[in-house]
């Protein structure tokens, strides 16, 4: 959430933002819908020697290897603290992001919503940015044929079938092209093209 508000800084108020992959909306800093982490969740992932966690404005990041931890802290240009235990954490944790040990990959208890060759990167089991879209459609009373929704990557799948208007972005994968019944190179101009197309 706090990378999006400094990507947005001069329109955040006017924004809602679904951040960690659908696990919180938020606007004007008012967390509206969220599903963190449970204590238990926590206890299940102090059990892993190196990890990072992202609260709502704070990322937390355990590993006994200090180059990792000056990685993590200016990758989050110091929003991003060191903690032994989780029992240290104050916040709700919305993400949980597991670094190179994949062995129990398989038998974790979350939904796995990114994985390359160094990471993996989890939420609360069945939180998606689909849910997370929906819920918000709702609440602002809107249709889901009144939004236009855009994604690249199969995080983002369960969001684009949630709107008939889905749009496949540049470097988008095979299967979000296929899915999508759009596709844009540039976002910006075809979110301008359909306010002006809204103002007719």
């Amino acid at each position: 959430y706090g990378e999006l508000l400094r990507l947005f800084e001069g329109v955040e108020q006017d924004t809602y933002f679904i951040a960690f992959d659908g696990a919180l909306a938020v606007k004007n800093g008012q967390s509206l819908y969220g599903t963190p982490f449970s204590k238990e969740d926590l206890s299940f992932i102090n059990n892993f020697d190196e990890f990072v966690l992202h609260g709502k404005y704070m990322t937390y990041v355990k590993s006994k290897f200090p180059y990792f931890i000056r990685k993590i802290k200016d990758q989050y240009k110091g929003h991003a603290v060191e903690i032994s235990d989780v029992s240290e954490i104050k916040d709700c944790i919305f993400k949980f992001v597991l670094y190179k040990n994949f062995r129990t990959v398989d038998q974790m208890p979350f939904d796995m919503v990114y994985k390359d060759n160094s990471l993996c990167e989890f939420v609360k089991t069945g939180t998606n940015k689909g849910e997370a879209f929906k819920w918000l459609v709702n609440e602002l009373g809107l249709e889901p044929d009144d939004t236009a929704v855009f994604g690249d990557s199969d995080n983002d799948i369960e969001f684009l079938k949630a709107s008939k208007n889905s749009y496949a972005v540049k470097n988008s994968n095979h299967t979000i092209r296929k899915l999508c019944k759009f596709y844009t190179d540039d976002i910006a101009e075809t979110i301008d093209l359909m306010l002006k197309e809204a103002a007719k």
